[in-house]
């Protein structure tokens, strides 16, 4: 998908291009990296800031000192841009929407590939997944649309309704695949979804 975006950026005919873009930089995805350093030769306005690793289980002061300063800038950058500060206040509304999303998306993992049968498809959980590192950019309607789904996990897993065979075969998918039907596919053969690594673990933990 990375290197797709690349494309569409040359060709400016799947999105809109946007008014700045914001890169970062360390410890942080190769791919993403390498083309945002493509990007920037083109006209597009872009803010670099950088993510340093994080060794160990609690990042050290000087690290958080860092990162809040990176964090800074972004923040004056995006305020510069639309024309107003972006204020505590704001982010803090952003938060517990963000913890709204991953409290739905913990629920609906947890129904989705708990439940025999399953009650909800492999395609559209990892979906769902998905919306939670970047909310379509609209948290309200992503929260909405999760909320739906999960009244459907919900209803289904209490009935007993599946959407697959309860003596699918169990799997762990670890890594999300470049072709989505890769996933239709592993039902047709028989399998079900039990729990997933698609690199999007940070976008699941609420955040404080």
């Amino acid at each position: 998908p990375v290197r797709a975006t690349l494309a569409a950026f040359l060709n400016r005919a799947h999105f809109p291009i946007p008014d700045l873009l914001l890169a970062s930089v360390g410890a942080c995805c190769d791919d993403m990296s390498c083309l945002m350093q493509r990007l920037a030769d083109l006209e597009t306005p872009l803010l670099w800031w950088e993510v340093p690793y994080r060794g160990g289980d609690e990042p050290t002061p000087e690290a958080v000192r860092f990162v809040t300063g990176q964090l800074e800038r972004v923040r004056r950058a995006i305020g510069d841009l639309v024309g107003h500060a972006v204020t505590d206040e704001m982010l803090g509304e952003g938060i517990r929407k963000a913890n709204r999303v991953r409290s739905l998306l913990a629920r609906i993992r947890d129904l989705s590939y708990g439940t025999i049968p399953a009650p909800f498809p492999a395609l559209e959980t990892q979906i769902c997944e998905m919306l939670a590192i970047h909310f379509c950019s609209d948290l309200d309607e992503c929260i909405r649309v999760l909320a739906d789904v999960l009244a459907t996990v919900e209803r289904r897993a209490a009935s007993g309704e599946g959407v697959l065979s309860a003596d699918a075969c169990r799997a762990v998918w670890v890594n999300p695949v470049a072709d989505l039907r890769a996933m239709n596919l592993f039902e047709e053969m028989g399998g079900a979804i039990a729990g997933t690594e698609y690199l999007f673990r940070h976008a699941l933990i609420p955040i404080p």
